[in-house]
């Protein structure tokens, strides 16, 4: 496949601008490149959400979907997507900012359209990889970025590094403000990395590797040199949900999303590993680091490497297996650790 490039000072892809790479054939996909040299931005409405996207509707690998910009927008639904509709692999996305990425938002008109880069599969053909480095990243009201399979193809790894600081915050009644990587069908979730001196996961937003069917959850890491703090609840909606860093293997236990992708009662496969290392590790407001699984399969080890770890006011630490296989919490911590106000520490066998 060829090439297409958009280059400039500012560029920006608003108000219901589409821009889309398909590739049908038995050859591999092209490039779809942008090079901006202050900001690009992908935002606005109109009667579709903004996008940039690369498609696999054949049997040739997807074609790959690169930005590199000083400073990255995704607001207003605005996605940086690759879908895949057919029996190859899709495309990867990398995406570089010399300075801030943030993703933000929902569509107006439709608020279950949120902000994203994702990837996709929702037959046998695999998803591409994320790649996404920058000084800072901000992930906010319900933006993600995600992998996603809805088939028997697998799902590819989600990896974010920052060389400064990482900060996810909220969500809306629809979703948190997330990384995570999901398995909805036979495919197995993609490995989910990130990486920063210093991160902060509150007020409901979530790192997640989940699935939900036969797959696999996929392993779960968190590589923080510094800080890592996770705190509060989210404020809004009649159901509010606690900030987590969770792998798991749930059903939807009779959700609307259970009916519409036909998935079972029962999430039969196994959850993945959570790992965190970090300097210092804070949990705070009913904050919760878990792996778990419902179902016949293996709970992931929850793994925690850090200097100090501190629990207040009801945050929680657990692993829980309803088969009796894994459910294992492995603490390796060079100097403190702190547990006040009902907070705890469980592993559990049901």
């Amino acid at each position: 496949g060829g090439t297409g490039t958009l280059q400039g000072k500012d560029i920006s892809v608003t108000g219901g601008s589409v821009d889309v790479d398909q590739n049908f054939g038995p050859q591999a996909g092209g490039q779809l490149r942008v090079f901006a040299d202050d900001l690009f931005e992908v935002s606005g409405s109109a009667a579709v959400v903004s996008q940039l996207r690369t498609q696999t509707l054949g049997v040739g690998v997807g074609g790959s979907l690169d930005v590199q910009a000083a400073n990255i927008l995704l607001a207003d639904g605005g996605t940086i997507s690759s879908d895949n509709y057919g029996t190859s692999r899709a495309g990867n996305i990398t995406v570089n900012s010399d300075q801030a990425l943030k993703v933000t938002g929902a569509f107006v008109l439709d608020p279950t359209q949120l902000s994203s880069v994702a990837t996709s599969t929702f037959g046998i053909g695999d998803t591409g990889n994320i790649a996404i480095t920058a000084q800072n990243i901000a992930i906010e009201a319900s933006a993600s970025i995600t992998s996603v399979t809805l088939g028997a193809g697998n799902g590819g790894q989600v990896a974010v590094t920052a060389t400064e600081a990482i900060a996810l915050h909220g969500g809306s009644p629809f979703a948190p403000s997330s990384i995570d990587s999901f398995a909805f069908g036979d495919g197995n979730a993609g490995n989910v990395v990130v990486t920063s001196p210093q991160l902060t996961v509150q007020e409901g937003a979530g790192i997640f590797s989940s699935t939900s069917a036969g797959g696999s959850g996929g392993r779960l890491t968190n590589d923080v040199e510094e800080a890592l703090v996770v705190t509060g609840i989210s404020g809004i909606g009649n159901s509010p949900s606690q900030t987590r860093i969770a792998s798991s293997a749930s059903s939807l236990g009779g959700t609307p999303l259970q009916a519409i992708l036909g998935l079972p009662d029962v999430a039969n496969g196994d959850s993945g590993d959570l790992l965190i290392a970090a300097g210092t590790l804070q949990l705070t407001d009913e904050a919760i680091l878990s792996t778990s699984a419902d179902g016949k399969g293996r709970t992931g080890t929850l793994t925690i490497d850090a200097d100090a770890l501190s629990l207040d006011r009801q945050a929680i630490i657990e692993s829980i297996t309803a088969s009796g296989n894994g459910g294992t919490i492995e603490l390796i911590l060079a100097d403190l650790l702190n547990l006040n106000n009902q907070s705890i520490i469980d592993a559990e066998s049901s």
